[in-house]
Order: structure tokens, then C-alpha cells, then sequence
């Protein structure tokens, strides 16, 4: 195939996971916003045992409310943020940036189901859910933006390279391949779509999923696309 079908194929790919990112969004927020006010109604309820009912206890229990969603936000870089690698890219050492993925995303959201947790954990994980649904809609939406205006041509120069070698690639071989790419920065983008892999034992490198060959493979078939010998 020829770089203008690399990047056909990745922009419809793009679109679709857009949507389904969006979708994601949407949801998170929806039932955050529907366990919120359960929860509101619960806190108001435990704290009008002690100020009595009103207002008074209406306010109160946004301000405690409003104060774990806070703390909620402020948590987001340690659970949701970037986590850079160190690689050697054009003989010099570089940090590669990549993004968590969706469905780290959701095990933020949803909270984690590790066994060894106390029942307090659990207790606090459970109560802090309305306001990790939020936030980690919020966060979501952006992942939508980044999306949207998602350097395809270049990501789309990193995939091809990558289908051609069928097989993970380190970052520094990556920088070789394509001495006109802005390394760092694209892999960046690279990490937000679907079906990239990025190894980072002791090296970064990248490959592609199965199933993302299988659908490149898929889409060449049914557009009769033809291999070329271009780099």
C-alpha cells in the first residue's frame, strides 16, 4: 500500500474510535452525575443526624462532596498521567511519552478489584466512585480532542513501518526508518490509538496488535490496495 492508503486507513480508523471514545465519555459522566446525587442524598441524610435537616446540611454535604472531587482531580497525573521511557532516538537519549489506555482508564474509573484490599479501602474506593466517574469523564473528553486532531500522516508513516516489519520495533530503529519525524511526539500520539502495543521492559519498542493487522489486512482486501516498494 502507498502512504495515501496508510493514512486513508487511519483516519476511518480514528473516526470510529472517536466515537467510541465519546461514547465512553458520555457514559462516564451520565452515571456520574446519577451516583453523585445518590450520594448526595446519602451524605445529606448522615449529616442532618447531627446538624439536623435544611439547608444547613444541604451545604455541608456539597462542601464534603466537592472536597473528594477535588482530591479526586488533584489524583489524576499519578493514576492517569503520561508515563515517560527513556530511549535512544538519532544517538541521543530522549524520553518517550506514553498515554494510559482506555481501559486503564476504566479501572481508574470504576475503582480497582484487588483481593488484598482492607474493607476500608474498599468502603472509601466505593464512596469516592460518583466523583472518579466524573473526573475520569472529563479526562476522556480530552482524550477525544487529542483525537480529533491526531497527526495523522505522521502516525500513519509510524503504523506503516510497523506493519512492513511485522514484528516490535525499537524506538531507536523506529528514529532510523523515519529521519523525518518528530520521534518523541509522534509516538505520543501513536499510544492513543487502539491497537498499538508499547513494550517497556527494558527497551521501548512498538508493535502492532493482531488484531490491528488483521484489520489492515482487511481493509487492503476489500480496497484492492497493492504493496509498494517505497520506504
Amino acid at each position: 500500500m502507498k502512504k495515501e492508503d496508510y493514512r486513508q486507513w487511519l483516519s476511518e480508523k480514528v473516526v470510529t474510535q472517536t466515537k467510541l471514545v465519546t461514547a465512553a465519555a458520555v457514559a462516564m459522566l451520565f452515571f456520574g452525575l446519577i451516583a453523585i446525587c445518590l450520594e448526595l442524598a446519602l451524605v445529606k441524610g448522615i449529616v442532618g443526624l447531627f446538624i439536623g435537616p435544611g439547608f444547613p446540611a444541604f451545604v455541608t454535604s456539597l462542601g464534603i462532596l466537592g472536597a473528594v472531587l477535588y482530591s479526586t482531580w488533584l489524583r489524576l497525573p499519578k493514576h492517569l498521567g503520561d508515563v515517560p521511557h527513556p530511549a535512544i532516538v538519532n544517538g541521543e537519549e530522549a524520553s518517550v511519552f506514553i498515554a494510559p489506555t482506555m481501559s486503564v482508564v476504566w479501572t481508574f474509573a470504576l475503582g480497582s478489584i484487588d483481593s488484598d484490599r482492607t474493607w476500608v479501602e474498599r468502603l472509601l474506593g466505593l464512596l469516592a466512585l460518583p466523583q472518579r466517574l466524573l473526573v475520569a469523564g472529563s479526562y476522556v473528553l480530552n482524550r477525544v480532542k487529542e483525537l480529533r486532531e491526531l497527526n495523522i500522516p505522521g502516525c500513519a508513516a509510524v503504523l506503516k513501518v510497523l506493519f512492513r516489519k511485522a514484528e516490535r520495533m525499537e524506538v531507536s530503529d523506529l528514529a532510523d526508518k523515519l529521519t523525518k519525524t518528530e520521534i518523541p511526539g509522534t509516538l505520543r500520539q501513536v499510544s492513543l490509538i487502539d491497537g498499538v502495543i508499547f513494550l517497556t521492559r527494558a527497551t521501548v519498542a512498538v508493535s502492532l496488535a493482531p488484531r490491528m493487522v488483521d484489520d489492515l489486512n482487511a481493509w487492503k482486501a476489500r480496497r484492492g490496495a497493492v504493496d509498494d516498494t517505497d520506504d
